[in-house]
């Protein structure tokens, strides 16, 4: 399972136009959605908590909202409301180890929202659009994201990885860190078989294939590097070329090669075996996944623990839940 991550409203507030849109329609029966203890999250907080994820989905995308989209997008919900539930249960675990948010790290976020607009105006009527009824709910969201920022944090620096545990891991990854054997080459290609037949006998009777390659080559890309193409893979080039490459001697030119682009003679100079990449050069791409993968586990035990509660059956149908443009 994926790590639950907090909405982040500032990117889509920044990117939503100004548009006259549809409000969530007041729904006369308001049920609970979720439920942890004594917390307990309301279909309209629900809602309202979907409608600024999907707007600002659509706006990140560069689309436009309207009610016709947010209707193809509600069969969604079901999956928000389990992420919104886990997202209650970090907030919760975050408040019981005593994190708390700095206010001015919020009122910072806050400032450089409203540097984008040229006027107070501006802000409000976008702050709307992105679903959010004034400054205020605004904060509420901002300050969410940051306490579960704080945790994840707090649960990454916790975590000790002992030599071993890091040992066993690139052990278990090796087949994954093999780097396949590789050639490196220069070649010259030209219109005509002839042509490159006369240049692959000129080659093999010692003369300076580079020299001949920034000459007479039509590929005049490598030609300005002497023919060189650098070292590649199985896989990268087109068939009938690394079939002979990785086929050829070292050091001694190949006959003329046929392919969609003409005819090739090509100089492999070297041959790169199959080599693993080594604990050394792994190692701190290897120590952040395992500490991702050790906080992941650490937040799927708080949700799994944590006895919150969903109720899925409970989500009003969508005619209920918004109102329409006629």
């Amino acid at each position: 399972m994926q790590r639950l991550r907090p909405f982040r409203p500032l990117a889509a507030l920044l990117a939503l136009l100004i548009l006259a849109l549809p409000t969530l329609a007041a729904a006369e029966d308001d049920p609970v959605l979720v439920e942890l203890g004594a917390t307990r999250e309301r279909s309209s907080a629900v809602l309202q908590r979907f409608d600024i994820a999907v707007r600002g989905l659509i706006a990140s995308q560069g689309g436009v909202y309207s009610v016709e989209t947010m209707e193809q997008l509600y069969p969604f919900l079901p999956q928000f409301l389990e992420q919104r539930a886990g997202e209650i249960v970090l907030i919760d675990a975050a408040r019981a180890r005593g994190l708390a948010v700095d206010d001015e790290v919020v009122d910072g976020i806050l400032a450089q929202a409203r540097e984008q607009f040229p006027d107070e105006a501006a802000f409000d009527a976008v702050l709307a659009n992105a679903g959010f009824g004034d400054v205020e709910q605004l904060l509420v969201v901002l300050r969410e994201e940051q306490l579960v920022q704080l945790l994840f944090a707090e649960l990454e620096e916790e975590i000790v990885l002992s030599e071993l545990e890091i040992r066993v891991a690139y052990e278990a990854l090796k087949p994954q860190l093999t780097q396949p054997e590789q050639v490196c080459a220069r070649h010259i290609l030209v219109d005509d078989e002839a042509g490159a037949a006369a240049l692959s006998r000129a080659a093999r009777a010692g003369a300076d294939f580079a020299a001949m390659a920034t000459t007479a080559s039509t590929d005049r890309g490598s030609a300005e590097r002497g023919g060189d193409l650098g070292c590649f893979a199985q896989g990268m080039m087109v068939p009938e070329f690394e079939a002979a490459a990785f086929a050829a001697e070292p050091g001694v030119a190949t006959e003329p090669v046929q392919s969609d682009f003409g005819w090739h003679v090509i100089l492999v100079e070297r041959r790169v075996p199959p080599q693993v990449l080594s604990l050394e050069e792994v190692r701190v791409q290897l120590e952040q996944q395992l500490r991702s993968e050790r906080v992941d586990a650490t937040i799927q035990a708080y949700i799994a623990s944590s006895g919150v509660r969903t109720y899925p059956e409970r989500i009003p149908e969508f005619a209920d839940a918004y109102g329409s443009d006629e």
